[in-house]
């Protein structure tokens, strides 16, 4: 994924919201983390003052303490997996 990128970077919070304003993007990177829009935050009511889940992070901006949308270790991404409904 960040090889997609001419910055070789994953794509941001403000990437995600620029491409689906409306509509909650998850994008799983391997076992190490995924990237979630405005949106999907909402959805799944992860807020600045959410707790990391034991053993995983939310990524969070050093400077405005506001979550940058990163989900960070297998407990923090599957945490948010797990409430996703199946769209099968």
């Amino acid at each position: 994924m960040p090889t997609q990128f001419t910055e070789r970077r994953f794509p941001s919070r403000a990437d995600l919201d620029a491409l689906a304003p409306n509509h909650p993007v998850y994008i799983q990177y391997l076992r190490q983390g995924a990237p979630l829009n405005s949106a999907a935050l909402a959805a799944l009511g992860i807020t600045r003052n959410s707790a990391d889940p034991a053993g995983g992070k939310f990524e969070r901006d050093p400077n405005s303490g506001e979550f940058t949308g990163w989900l960070q270790g297998v407990p923090a991404w599957q945490s948010v997996y797990e409430k996703i409904p199946d769209c099968r």
